[in-house]
């Protein structure tokens, strides 16, 4: 009798451990594939979003970059002035004729410019914008505030801190407004025009940017020869965007295509990781019941 109550023990104990085995070996299973999972997701959302911009070239080319490719496809016939920069303002797009006072709308659909109004005593040479505001900075490094109603600009303040250069751009969409001169990136102060040096694009090379854009939380600058950069905003260091290179001429203006935020819809990429998740927590279930 003792032997046969030992027999049934050692059997129960090792049929709970075989299910205690099991359970575990599920488990594992189950925390594997959601690792799995996560790195998958993770993965997916590494990839740079899908940014899209409007590019302004010195000799009036218009149209729409896609930062992923470098891909820009051009818009309507191109301007008849040479882009001081592009402002923004909510969906309306802005430029100016780059030595002289006209403020213009863009109808991004076409390419076509109508005027806006001439700011008396004003002369494009960088126009640029905050998301509220558009801004003009002369020959003279002086700053003022464009009405984007009339064209009618008023005075800031002198750019103080900023040294001169040939080569100079006012950013586009940044809350921030920032500054290119030469080789070197600035915070300015749109209440009073004072410029405060952040850093170098590049200590060894001299790198000169003609347009700043903020667009997906990343500042872009483009230079005189075409070539494209992402722009450390707490440095100034400029890092050569590989997914654009180079295209080609010198580009004078840019702003981020700006739409209405919509909620966002699952990649496939991510539907199938949470179709497999599903899957094995469903076989799961079962295996547990069966048992």
């Amino acid at each position: 009798m003792r032997a046969t109550v030992t027999k049934f023990l050692h059997a129960a104990t090792a049929s709970a451990g075989a299910q205690s085995s099991s359970k575990r070996r599920r488990r594992t299973a189950l925390l594997s594939a959601l690792s799995l999972g996560c790195a998958l997701l993770a993965t997916a959302g590494s990839a740079r979003a899908d940014v899209m911009a409007y590019i302004g070239y010195q000799r009036g080319t218009f149209g729409t970059i896609d930062l992923n490719t470098g891909v820009v496809t051009p818009v309507g016939p191109g301007f008849v002035i040479n882009p001081a920069g592009f402002g923004e303002i909510g969906s309306t797009l802005y430029t100016a004729s780059y030595g002289a006072g006209n403020l213009y709308t863009v109808d991004t659909t076409t390419g076509l410019l109508t005027l806006v109004g001439t700011g008396p005593g004003i002369t494009y040479h960088d126009f640029g914008s905050t998301p509220t505001s558009l801004f003009e900075a002369d020959a003279n490094l002086q700053l003022y505030g464009i009405n984007s109603s009339t064209g009618a600009g008023t005075s800031v303040g002198s750019l103080s801190g900023i040294a001169f250069s040939n080569y100079r751009a006012l950013s586009t969409n940044s809350s921030t407004l920032y500054y290119a001169s030469n080789n070197t990136l600035y915070s300015v102060n749109d209440a009073t025009g004072a410029g405060s040096a952040i850093g170098q694009f590049s200590a060894a090379t001299n790198i000169v940017m003609t347009a700043l854009m903020l667009d997906g939380g990343t500042l872009y600058g483009a230079d005189e020869s075409g070539n494209f950069y992402t722009i450390d905003t707490t440095t100034g260091a400029a890092t050569p965007d590989a997914s654009v290179g180079n295209v080609g001429g010198a580009v004078w203006a840019l702003a981020p295509i700006l739409t209405t935020p919509v909620s966002p819809v699952p990649e496939p990429v991510t539907l199938a990781v949470f179709g497999t998740g599903l899957a094995c927590a469903a076989a799961l279930r079962r295996r547990r019941k069966a048992a």
